[in-house]
């Protein structure tokens, strides 16, 4: 994939918008009276066949076309705001990745070992990570988020829930096409378009394409990039062949390139602070709009490529065959500064400034020659730094500090996956109705970071094993510090080698030449183990792993109308997976495959096989015509895998988690299709949930636990028309976690849980105004759309919540219907448009300067027109 061709491809969209845009609009005349509004029927295919949002017993949102032009959505992270119970977050660590919560279950570590737990689909392809999918796809025309495992249906890691991304097909029948040009505040503008072609009364091609650019929203007057903007541009060609009513072959290609400025990082002024916060500036608590980086800053860049090949055949009477296939690629070079404000001249005096707190040495002496008195005291001076360590150490080039590498860390390194999926749908009479298939997957992929983050960064290494003292006597105060278990003490080694150095050659008085005693015993008691941890010490982002996954399930479901009112659905899937993994760690400071003491660092394998029987049964209950209630049960799974970020055999490797849900609805429509009201509650239990726990003060280094959790909530969505042209949509939910402790295994202790990506209350409500105007010699159509939506504070990593957050946003938009030519559609808009100043990221950075948060965009503006033929 080539930029040059996707920009090329842009421009052509450019020129063909202007050329639509300038075709005259007529002016607005009177209004006339408010059109007569019903209840839309929402059809969606969460079952696997096309069904009404009303006959479905699963807790779904679903966007129509309608709802997908009046809100801008382009993919999944644009729904997240109207859709309770659905919470999503950018990575710390990829700004492509997202992370992505249902009813409280989702992931907090973005690393490639870990799979979602959110199944996302594409046009009924399974994407297999989320990252790339920051991107803006062309021609949606359905969007459903389904809440629940959806163990049987859908199987793999649809713990949580799945998301169906559904784009529109080709039409045989049909010539249209449709062009939009938009334009708003920070730069931002966007030109897409679709053209449908029928070739012959069997054959159609659809061509779509997209593209568009946003400023950031936080001006960096330093060195490179500026914070929050984006380009994306792809393109996608779709073929339909259609030789019979009944039989119809569909391949579809699409190519995206995206390209993301880093989040901006604000450094949190507080007590605990690390050595490096003196090299930060100021923070005031409030939203920056400008930055002054001292380093060069970088973007992510992300790169998909798949092709979808689809069969549908209704081979029989009520029965029909549906074939997917599907191949995959995807790379991103992520980019990221956690500290892009650092005064490096700053940071160089505090390396370089003896510190009290370090035995009175500097840092660079603590990390030079301190580590090297202390491994060669350790192993009775038979054991030596690797012979080029200190050379490295004395010519570090601290250009950066908390930053990828110029050019950005691999952080989806070659990703291929295919799959394909034969599902059968049917009924045998009234009474019997079935859904069965095979489902194949297999997946290369792979996370290198073998140069992920610059050499100042891998103090991290350092500061955790120091900070994180687990015994023995703290070296500056004399008293035990860390848990009574013991154990050798790292940190009170390398300070008492540093006391021994500045104080006792030789001691100034009898006073010290006791405190010299002291430490000179506590020195010797903890030197070996030092010495043994150096040798294991790994770079704490600086990994490559390399997974292969291999799943076969095999999945039926079937619907039995015990009466006219009442209906029992039993299902199952069986699931196998085998997983194959690789990693190798690489030394700090240095950056290859030997350690400190300059032996090499094994590297990391194993093969695991994971399966998974999952039912479900679900009874149905019709009150009346307009009143449905559902009772289910169903289970799910998440295969094992293996920790990118492990450091031995027994932490590489965790096991698969399990879901068993049960969870109550009602599906209501009253007053003759005017008003619909749902109602969702549910209670999940989740056995051995995969959860990321880390040292105090580092989110870098990362242990997968197995726990177990309870999650428990309940959803109240609708619509309801108010009249004279006013409608209204609202949606409320309510989640809760009751989580057991977990196993911190560099602390060695069980450690409360905080409920990630658990949004307590969220809501959302819109008012809609549609009415017929009069335009003269062509027709019209005034909308307008009000909408407020509300979330609780929740966290997305452990220690540290995102605040709680209120948006605003509206739209109003004139329809023109021209007897002859396109008709058109102008549009104003905006979002957040109380420029809420709320946060939405957070990272446990104090070990070594401060914590830093990230906060949401600010408010956005702006104008469309869409010419549509």
């Amino acid at each position: 994939m080539k930029r040059s061709f996707l920009s090329h491809v842009g421009a052509k969209l450019a020129a063909v918008s202007a050329l639509a845009i300038a075709t005259a609009i007529p002016a607005v005349a009177q209004q006339g009276e408010p059109m007569i509004q019903r209840l839309e029927t929402v059809q969606v295919s969460a079952q696997k066949r096309v069904q009404s949002l009303q006959e479905v017993p699963i807790a779904i949102t679903a966007f129509s076309p309608e709802m997908i032009e009046a809100l801008d959505i382009k993919g999944i992270d644009d729904v997240a705001n109207y859709t309770p119970n659905f919470f999503i977050s950018d990575s710390p660590l990829d700004p492509s990745d997202l992370r992505i919560a249902i009813r409280g279950i989702g992931n907090a570590d973005p690393q490639v070992g870990l799979d979602t737990k959110t199944a996302v689909y594409l046009d009924g392809v399974y994407v297999g990570k989320g990252k790339g999918l920051v991107q803006d796809l062309t021609n949606l025309e359905r969007v459903e988020v389904l809440r629940g495992p959806q163990g049987t249906l859908y199987g793999r890691n649809a713990v949580a829930g799945a998301v169906n991304l559904i784009t529109k097909r080709p039409d045989t029948s049909l010539r249209s096409g449709q062009v939009t040009a938009q334009a708003g505040n920070f730069g931002f503008y966007e030109l897409s378009g679709t053209a449908n072609l029928p070739i012959t009364d069997e054959w159609a091609v659809q061509v779509s394409g997209l593209t568009n650019k946003r400023d950031g929203w936080v001006e960096n007057s330093g060195p490179g990039a500026d914070f929050h903007g984006f380009e994306n541009n792809s393109v996608s060609v779709d073929l339909l062949y259609e030789p019979t009513d009944f039989l119809s072959f569909n391949y579809a290609f699409d190519v995206t390139d995206t390209e993301l400025e880093p989040q901006f990082w604000h450094p949190i002024a507080s007590a605990n602070e690390g050595p490096f916060a003196a090299a930060l500036p100021a923070y005031n608590g409030n939203r920056q709009d400008n930055a002054q980086s001292f380093t060069p800053i970088g973007t992510t860049q992300s790169e998909t490529l798949s092709h979808t090949f689809t069969v549908d055949w209704q081979y029989a009477e009520k029965h029909d065959l549906k074939f997917i296939a599907g191949y995959r690629e995807a790379d991103v070079q992520a980019f990221v500064n956690a500290f892009p404000e650092t005064d490096m001249n700053v940071f160089t005096q505090v390396l370089q400034t003896p510190n009290p707190a370090f035995g009175g040495q500097s840092l660079s002496m603590l990390f030079g020659p301190t580590l090297a008195q202390t491994v060669a005291a350790g192993t009775g001076g038979q054991q030596q730094l690797r012979a080029d360590y200190l050379q490295i150490m004395q010519n570090l080039d601290f250009d950066t500090f908390g930053a990828s590498p110029p050019g950005g860390t691999t952080s989806l390194d070659d990703h291929q996956q295919f799959s394909f999926e034969m599902t059968l749908n049917g009924e045998f009479n009234k009474d019997w109705s079935y859904t069965g298939g095979v489902y194949y997957f297999n997946e290369e992929t792979g996370e290198d970071g073998s140069g992920n983050i610059r050499d100042t960064i891998d103090y991290f290494s350092l500061f955790g094993l120091l900070q994180a003292d687990i015994g023995g006597v703290n070296p500056v105060t004399g008293v035990a510090s860390g848990t009574p278990d013991g154990l050798p003490d790292y940190s009170a080694a390398l300070a008492s080698a540093a006391f021994l150095g500045a104080q006792c050659a030789p001691p100034a008085n009898a006073a010290v030449a006791l405190q010299c005693q002291q430490q000179q015993a506590n020195f010797v008691g903890n030197a070996s183990f030092t010495a043994t941890t150096v040798g294991n010490l790994r770079a704490i982002s600086a990994r490559t792993l390399r997974t292969e996954t291999e799943a076969w399930a095999i999945y039926g479901q079937t619907t039995w109308d015990i009466r006219d009112d009442l209906r029992l659905t039993i299902g199952a899937r069986l699931s196998a997976e085998e997983k194959t993994g690789e990693q190798q760690a690489y030394s700090p400071f240095t950056l290859d495959s030997n350690n400190l003491l300059g032996l090499a660092i094994p590297g990391l394998a194993d093969t695991e096989t994971f399966s998974s029987f999952d039912p479900a049964v679900i009874l149905e209950h019709d009150l009346n015509d307009d009143w449905m209630v559902y009772l289910k049960y169903q289970e799910g799974f998440r295969s094992g895998g293996f920790n990118l970020v492990a450091s031995q055999d027994s932490n590489f490797r965790f096991d698969k988690e399990k879901v068993s849900a049960i969870e109550f609805g009602s599906r209501n429509v009253f007053l003759d299709e005017r008003l619909r009201l749902n109602f969702n509650a549910y209670y999940h239990m989740l056995d051995d949930e995969q959860v990321a726990v880390q040292p105090p003060g580092n989110i870098f280094a990362r242990a997968i636990e197995n726990v177990d959790s309870v999650y428990t909530g309940l959803e109240i969505d609708g619509a309801a028309i108010l009249g004279n042209g006013f409608s209204t949509d609202f949606s409320y939910a309510y989640a809760k976690g009751d989580l057991d402790d977990v196993y911190n295994p560099f602390t060695m202790q069980n450690e409360a849980r905080d409920e990630i990506g658990v949004v307590e209350n969220s809501w959302a409500v819109a008012l809609n105004y549609e009415r017929d105007v009069d335009l003269g010699a062509v027709s019209g159509e005034l909308n307008a759309r009000v909408d407020w939506t509300h979330k609780d504070e929740t966290f997305v990593l452990p220690n540290q919540p995102v605040g709680e957050r209120d948006l605003l946003g509206a739209q109003v938009a004139l329809n023109i219907d021209r007897r002859e030519g396109p008709d058109f559609r102008i549009a104003l808009w905006g979002r957040n448009l109380t420029d809420e100043e709320y946060r939405v990221n957070f990272g446990d950075l104090a070990v070594g300067a401060r914590d830093i948060e990230v906060f949401g965009t600010p408010r956005t503006i702006g104008v469309s027109v869409t010419a549509k033929f």
